[in-house]
């Protein structure tokens, strides 16, 4: 039996006329962090003041990469998961 998770009400970022902005951001704060600098990412993070849309939406387009990846490996999304959590964040990416 498998369970799945409830479906949650976000932030209204679908229907947000600046949604192309929040995702410059989210798109910045990720290079940033890759890149290890902490200062362009504070200040990404400090460009907007809506900072709880910007955490849903970056939360949207990992799960959107995660499940994506998953698909183009010929594995079902919902493993994908499980196997994320199962191997925690040393072994992710």
């Amino acid at each position: 039996m498998t369970r799945e998770a409830p479906e949650l009400d976000g932030p209204d970022v679908d229907d947000d006329p600046k949604l192309d902005e929040l995702f410059v951001h989210a798109l910045t704060m990720a290079e940033a962090a890759r890149r290890g600098d902490g200062t362009a990412w504070m200040q990404a993070r400090a460009a907007t003041r809506r900072c709880d849309d910007l955490a849903y939406l970056t939360s949207m387009l990992l799960g959107q990469l995660v499940e994506n990846d998953a698909v183009r490996r010929g594995v079902h999304p919902a493993d994908e998961w499980t196997r994320l959590r199962r191997a925690g964040i040393e072994n992710f990416g």
